[in-house]
């Protein structure tokens, strides 16, 4: 059970800088303690694997080829991750923050900010091989405060080093002519920084810190563009008559300051109150965008040899407050990439069309539930910002906002084609997904001694075929159930004596069943207003899931249980303790809930997967299970992060602070808890810890994809794409040469099954394309049913983005009339089948319907004397019909 973290979702930026590959259409920025990419090309939004940084990564850099990604956390620490392959690499403590990375042009060293220095290291490069994956060379100093920003020349021959005390310093890099190879001991920082004193030019011509500094190619000499929190652009330009690697006495005055520019003028009329914040600009620095504290960010062209040419082109904003995070493709210099942190926006601008390449927004806030669609191609999400969000599996990106809610949104789930949400506003909101509107909206009664509209509503349930829907209250204890079709309040299920915290459909009989604070899970009747039965349990129930067959119910308890029962008779069949796998510290062992509720863990969330094997439970815990609900084992634990986590140390340092716990539970005078209040402590590394939850999960229907939802983001994990290896019937003579020459000797019945063995996806999709149609039902008949349904899987991958859309449809076709039987219970491959089928359909009906109207319109302009065909009934628009 591979599954991988794919894609974050809900926030598409959190901290540090963005930067493009040296492929334009892919951006890279940090989320949290992750790194996601967004390709722009296939417009599609990916994370870095599973990499995870202990903090909050901070800063980025890219070698030019695109390969080696470094990333450095807000501590220092850094990671070096192969992109391609998404895997880390190396991992190195810098011992300090870093606020500047980048790598020489040749990418053999990367030079970083540390504290007042600049730290030159030599990087892993592809062609040469070597023992140290990083080896620091030099450290450079003479900044008297700490280094913001760097970036080296076209040749990798100088470095230019922008610091706080608003100066820059130009540094000689003898990379290939000299290495000191000094270690990482901060006892040689001071030998350091008198070398690269000698070794540096400074310039001097702003009043505050420096922002960014770059060089303009294509000059005589060596230019520099600096640009400062002053809202003043200086260029330097080294003196003709100097060489760099004979530096005179009179150093500083080798470069002349030839003119200064003022960008708060073009920014906001006198900049009265403007600062500078960022700045960046093209490989050539002819481009330069500037971003400032007022949310503006503008666009100046910059002339290499005439000094005085600094025209700004551009000036807008896309942001509803600061700019955190600006940058430009280095090739063409025609996208500018921009990110909020505050808003979690990130948009991609093209300037000279003056058009959005790319506009996303993720939650203000939290998001706090979700939810798949039928047909596994969209998900939604609530949030404590009020709006429902609809996101696609394919890109990652959310293509709908909905912001009808005037309080956090609790719940939401799909019916047919209408997406329902339910709020604390007490509001059910039903949305219209071919129109993308509200067309209905159930208001719960006004509690009594409540000033809202109406009761907070926490859970909701809608039946499959959208006729009716279900909410449950925190107070009164009550179950609304309304008519959607009218938006009639049809009835109020009043038996539960606490909080409705969870409902869930039957799909198979229609039953409803609600799960409450009161211990209890009650079966009813909905149609008659009945209540059926009572499941008793031993503390509160948090979650409940039906299996998709309706012959299952499973339900989550306040004390760290599952509790798996029969639904036709009411038979308890299994209860599965994840006491252990909630991760419990030493604190929340021994102590009831009610006296130190802050520290329970438990599962409030769970899933079934679509064979109903398995369920997938989230909650109170840093982690996401996935339990085999027969045997009532765990088969996998998933361990997700957020911003509240990366204030929490290691694993080790956690299992140190358990002990020291544990050692301290008898003395209970010792409770680090406020005077005369009964909660922990509510401030420090305690909060984040206590805070850490997983708010919902979800199994996509085909089950290749679940979804957590974190306070930071939400995550969805994809099964690993590449095939396993599995030697089952498998001998000597079964190769891939072997496979080829059984297909080029006409028989691909053999070939097809040799390469199903071997879970070669190259060599399978080889032998598939070489199938002729005619001889499809020969082949199909002679493969192995138990192979059915990997083929199956294959050729729906292969539907999803083939030109060759006839062929493969033979392909489904010719399996599921063969292998029916052996299909029935792979309920997986075919919903991924039925996933790609449901994709072309809408496509292909939108195309036929446009010639059908065409072809309608130019046989009538034939023939003018024809009487006109009868009119085409119309369609039904009925969202629920």
């Amino acid at each position: 059970m591979e599954y991988r973290c794919s894609r974050v979702a809900g926030a598409v930026h959190s901290a540090g800088n963005i930067l493009f590959a040296p492929k334009e259409d892919v951006l890279f920025s940090a989320i949290g303690n992750r790194v996601g990419f967004v390709d722009l090309e296939r417009n599609a939004a990916n994370a870095v694997g599973n990499f995870e940084a202990r903090k909050d990564v901070d800063r980025l850099a890219l070698t030019s080829d695109g390969v080696l990604l470094v990333a450095i956390d807000v501590d220092g620490r850094l990671s070096a991750i192969n992109v391609p392959r998404r895997t880390v690499l190396h991992r190195l403590h810098l011992k300090a923050r870093c606020l500047d990375a980048a790598f020489s042009h040749d990418d053999g060293a990367l030079a970083v900010t540390h504290k007042r220095l600049a730290q030159l290291w030599l990087a892993p490069a592809r062609r040469r091989r070597e023992l140290a994956p990083f080896t620091k060379l030099a450290t450079f100093g003479g900044a008297t405060r700490e280094t913001t920003c760097l970036r080296w020349s076209p040749d990798s021959k100088l470095l230019a080093v922008g610091a706080d005390d608003a100066t820059i310093r130009v540094y000689v890099v003898p990379l290939y002519h000299h290495s000191r190879g000094a270690d990482d001991n901060d006892d040689d920082d001071d030998d350091d920084e008198k070398e690269g004193k000698l070794r540096a030019f400074k310039l001097a011509a702003h009043k505050d810190r420096v922002v960014a500094a770059f060089w303009l190619d294509g000059a005589s000499a060596p230019t520099v563009l600096s640009c400062g929190r002053d809202c003043v652009a200086a260029i330097w330009r080294l003196r003709p008559r100097a060489e760099v690697v004979d530096i005179p006495t009179d150093r500083d005055e080798l470069f002349k300051l030839e003119q200064k520019h003022f960008l708060w003028g073009d920014a906001n009329d006198g900049g009265r109150g403007v600062d500078a914040k960022l700045a960046a600009a093209d490989a050539s620095g002819s481009v330069v965008v500037a971003a400032f504290t007022s949310g503006v960010f503008a666009i100046y062209e910059v002339s290499a040899e005439d000094a005085t040419y600094f025209e700004c082109v551009h000036r807008l904003s896309v942001a509803r407050g600061e700019i955190d995070a600006v940058a430009l493709d280095r090739t063409r210099g025609e996208w500018i990439a921009l990110a909020s942190r505050r808003f979690g926006q990130l948009a991609v601008w093209e300037w000279k069309s003056e058009t959005f390449v790319l506009k996303q927004q993720g939650h203000d806030h939290e998001a706090t539930c979700v939810a798949w669609s039928r047909d596994g191609r969209t998900f939604a999400s609530g949030g404590m910002d009020n709006r429902l969000k609809l996101w696609s599996d394919q890109t990652g990106f959310c293509f709908a906002t909905f912001e009808d809610h005037s309080a956090p949104i609790a719940a939401v789930c799909f019916a047919k084609n209408v997406v329902f949400s339910a709020s604390y506003d007490g509001t059910v909101r039903a949305y219209d997904l071919a129109r993308y509107r509200n067309f209905r909206t159930l208001r719960a009664p006004q509690a009594a001694g409540v000033s809202t509209a109406g009761a907070a509503l926490v859970s909701l349930a809608v039946d499959a075929d959208a006729e009716i829907a279900c909410a449950g209250s925190n107070e009164p204890f009550e179950i609304y159930v309304w008519s959607v079709r009218t938006g009639k309040l049809l009835d109020a299920l009043a038996s539960h004596e606490g909080p409705v915290s969870c409902l869930s459909f039957n799909p198979r009989d229609g039953a409803l069943a609600s799960g409450s604070w009161d211990a209890t899970v009650r079966l009813w009747a909905v149609e008659r207003n009945q209540l059926a039965e009572t499941l008793e349990h031993p503390s509160e129930v948090l979650a409940i899931a039906y299996r998709h067959d309706g012959k299952e119910l499973c339900a989550a308890t306040l004390e760290g249980s599952i509790h798996v029962w029969e639904a036709h008779d009411g038979r308890l069949v299994a209860v599965i303790d994840a006491k252990r796998d909630l991760a419990f510290d030493a604190r929340g062992f021994g102590r009831a809930n009610d006296s130190n509720p802050g520290t329970s863990r438990c599962f409030d969330a769970l899933s079934y997967s679509v064979d109903g094997r398995c369920v997938l439970a989230g909650g109170r815990s840093r982690f996401v299970c996935v339990y085999a609900v027969r045997q009532k084992v765990l088969l996998k634990k998933f361990r997700v992060s957020s911003r509240r986590e990366a204030e929490e140390d290691d694993d080790d340092d956690d299992r140190r602070e358990d002990r020291r716990l544990f050692e301290a539970h008898d003395d209970e005078d010792d409770d680090e808890a406020l005077p005369g209040a009964k909660r922990a402590k509510l401030s420090g590394p305690k909060l984040a810890r206590e805070t850490t939850r997983v708010a919902a999960v979800s199994f996509s229907p085909t089950s290749r994809a679940f979804v957590a939802v974190t306070p930071g983001a939400i995550l969805v994990y994809s099964l690993v794409d590449d095939a396993t290896f599995a030697p089952f019937d498998v001998d000597e003579t079964v190769t891939p040469q072997a496979a080829l020459d059984a297909l080029h000797s006409k028989d691909p019945s053999r070939a097809l099954v040799m390469a199903l063995q071997l879970a070669d996806d190259t060599l399978l999709n080889t032998v598939v394309a070489s199938v002729l149609p005619d001889d499809l039902d020969l082949v199909i008949k002679g493969l192995p049913p138990r192979r059915a349904p990997t083929l199956l899987k294959l050729v729906a991958n292969r539907l999803d983005d083939a030109q060759d859309l006839e062929f493969y449809l033979r392909w489904a076709l010719a399996i599921l009339k063969t292998h029916g039987d052996a299909l029935r219970d792979d309920a997986a491959a075919l919903r991924s089948v039925q996933r790609a089928l449901l994709a072309h359909s809408r496509s292909l009906l939108t195309l036929v319907d446009d010639n059908d109207f065409a072809l309608a319109y130019l046989s009538r302009a034939k023939t003018p004397a024809q009487a006109p065909s009868p009119a085409a009934a119309p369609i039904d628009a009925d969202p629920l019909g």
